[in-house]
């Protein structure tokens, strides 16, 4: 009898779908899935678990690592990486955290209140904050929670949305997307993106997802604003390039004949209150603490959009057992990134001594 993993192969670039099915023959056998994170971001070969999926009848929960084991690989790597310790703790668990929310296997804390203002309307802009795009928020949260509620009420939910994206916002993604490693910085990396990169590519996704408008019915997308001319005076002053987001959306309101919901959204409280205080209306969306994680019973039946989502976060990922996959390789295309493809890079044929784990 044929082998599944006969059907894969080393060097494969696997869609959503196929990345699926390798998951799901996988998991039908093993009964559970860890993750183990390469840090393609530093100098080391040291690897952490980073997820346990756990496979169930209605589909599967997952189980980020507790604190201490961060904190525990943190002190072990720190001479090493040349890192704090607490600072890289800080790190991971922010990447495992935004991890869920792009993958919408977790919510936001304030999320029910947020969903009560915009119900009050039918037609709505959106302007975002570079962090919604960042942790593509529209696709993950905000559109499957109005859908939802669609399907159980349509009156009072909106049914044209716009979205509209500060110049500025595009600007700061484009400036992530393009951060790639050096060579004379960390050779073995050279022309890989880095953390920012990768999540500035993933926003790009985002927003060519949101633009093909393939299962958001009613939802546009455009651009308001223009790069300032006095943008050099302040590309590297976050505080007022906040205020110059912010200034962008108002500019744009002002000039259009609308009188239902407009809405800044941000991830940012201090950027909400300001937006408050300068007389626009903002949607602040505030994030889950990581402890939460740990106690909640995360589920998501998608477990490639997961696993995509942990690949674009650290770049690396192996799967005792079954093998590694990366998020990049030189010849990545525009394509791969739209259709959220990744690659095999090596195939396990048995338990191996390289797959580490603290």
């Amino acid at each position: 009898m044929q082998n599944w993993k006969d059907n894969f192969k080393e060097g494969q670039i696997l869609d959503q779908n196929q990345l699926t099915e390798l998951l799901l023959r996988f998991s039908h056998e093993y009964g559970e899935i860890k993750l183990i994170a390469s840090m393609v971001d530093y100098p080391t070969q040291e690897t952490i678990e980073v997820l346990s999926i756990k496979c169930r009848n209605n589909g599967f929960i997952y189980i980020p690592p507790e604190t201490s084991i961060i904190e525990f690989f943190a002190k072990k790597v720190k001479d090493e990486i040349k890192i704090n310790p607490v600072e890289l703790v800080g790190k991971i668990k922010g990447w495992i955290r935004d991890a869920f929310i792009r993958s919408g296997t977790c919510r936001h804390g304030n999320i029910e209140r947020v969903m009560k203002f915009i119900k009050n309307y039918d037609d709505i802009i959106f302007a975002p904050d570079t962090n919604i795009l960042l942790d593509c928020i529209i696709t993950s949260i905000l559109l499957p929670e109005i859908r939802e509620r669609m399907e159980e009420e349509i009156k009072g939910c909106p049914n044209w949305i716009l979205i509209s994206i500060p110049k500025l916002v595009m600007h700061e993604i484009e400036r992530k997307a393009i951060k790639k490693h050096k060579y004379k910085n960390f050779p073995e990396r050279a022309g890989w993106p880095t953390y920012e990169g990768r999540i500035g590519q993933r926003s790009l996704q985002e927003i060519l997802d949101i633009d093909t408008n393939e299962g958001y019915r009613g939802v546009s997308i455009m651009t308001v604003g223009e790069i300032p001319s006095t943008y050099n005076s302040f590309k590297n002053d976050q505080p007022r390039w906040d205020s110059e987001i912010r200034y962008q959306i108002k500019d744009f309101i002002s000039r259009i004949s609308f009188h239902k919901g407009i809405f800044f959204i941000t991830q940012d409280r201090v950027s909400a209150m300001m937006a408050r205080a300068e007389g626009l209306q903002s949607l602040y969306l505030q994030k889950p603490e990581y402890k939460d994680l740990r106690t909640e019973k995360l589920q998501n039946k998608d477990i490639a959009r997961v696993i995509y989502e942990f690949l674009v976060a650290f770049g690396e990922i192996s799967i005792p057992n079954l093998g590694k996959f990366s998020i990049f390789w030189p010849e990545k295309h525009v394509i791969d990134w739209e259709k959220s493809r990744v690659m095999i890079t090596e195939l396990f044929e048995k338990p191996s001594s390289k797959q580490n784990n603290v």
